[in-house]
């Protein structure tokens, strides 16, 4: 079977995912060992039985809804790729306008050291690492296995030196800190997600406080964990900058309630390039003066 015929039968198979050419393309690419460049430009070349067989067996499990990333074990964020396995959530592009904001803010004030809570693949904390050399990020998460893929990633990318890595539940660990980044879990547990996203770790998915296992009202609005996180000891005493991603309908939610428990604090969006609004800045600067 040629190339152009492979990613016919492949569309016809994936008929039902809104992304097929490209699911098609990519998987075809990985299994012949090939860039999507390259796939699309040999159409006429002829698949030996091996790479046909193990392409389908890849087109099967995407009909099953596996994310195309488990399956080729890689994902690109902010121009890096990524190593990603099911311990660890896919990075989204909107994730990328936190570490805009990040960027911004270091480069202004001249920051030396960060904190990522909640760390995943580590594509932030390496994202930071890669455009300010000499920046330490202390980049922490409560799974042992999603820390080992973000030290195989640090490695790929030649920025090891440059982070720690800290098994920890959200900012426990944090004694004093000028700017805290964390994209925690923040999907309601009553969301009806797509089935995609069912592969993914629920640890890195679902805002629900992982004290709670009664199920009766945690996770409801999926903002349990960032209260969780803001209720920590670090925050008693904090005068920095904290940035979170969360969902736009979440945002006026997560602002009346930071609102209510610290004075004075400055609360702006973090937007993406549509203009939706993917995060919040929340500068705890003036309560030092």
């Amino acid at each position: 079977m040629k190339v152009k015929d492979a990613v016919k039968a492949g569309v016809a198979k994936l008929n039902n995912s809104p992304s097929a050419r490209l699911d098609v393309e990519v998987l075809l690419a990985y299994a012949l060992n090939k860039t999507r460049t390259e796939l699309l430009t040999q159409l006429d070349f002829e698949l030996s039985d091996t790479q046909l067989q193990l392409f389908y067996q890849f087109l099967d499990k995407r009909a099953h809804n596996c994310p195309v990333a488990y399956l080729v074990g890689t994902k690109s964020f902010n121009g890096l790729e990524l190593i990603v396995n099911p311990h660890v959530l896919i990075p989204r592009p909107e994730t990328e306008s936190l570490v805009d904001a990040a960027l911004g803010l270091i480069r202004q004030t001249g920051l030396t050291e960060v904190f990522d809570v909640g760390t995943g693949s580590g594509n932030i904390a390496i994202a930071l690492a890669k455009r300010v050399p000499g920046l330490k990020v202390i980049a922490s998460d409560i799974s042992p296995q999603a820390l080992r893929v973000a030290q195989e990633n640090a490695k790929r990318h030649q920025v090891e030196k440059q982070l720690c890595f800290v098994e920890s539940h959200l900012a426990e660990h944090i004694q004093a800190a000028q700017l805290i980044i964390a994209n925690l879990p923040y999907v309601p547990d009553t969301y009806a997600v797509m089935e995609d996203i069912l592969h993914e770790p629920a640890l890195a998915i679902f805002g629900q406080r992982l004290e709670d296992t009664s199920g009766s009202e945690s996770g409801n609005d999926g903002l349990d964990l960032y209260r969780t996180l803001f209720e920590q000891p670090i925050f008693k005493t904090f005068r920095g900058v904290c940035l979170i991603e969360l969902g736009a309908r979440q945002f006026d939610a997560m602002s009346e309630w930071l609102n209510h428990r610290f004075a004075n604090i400055k609360i702006d969006p973090i937007c993406n390039i549509d203009g939706s609004r993917t995060g919040m800045w929340i500068d705890f600067r003036a309560l030092a003066q």
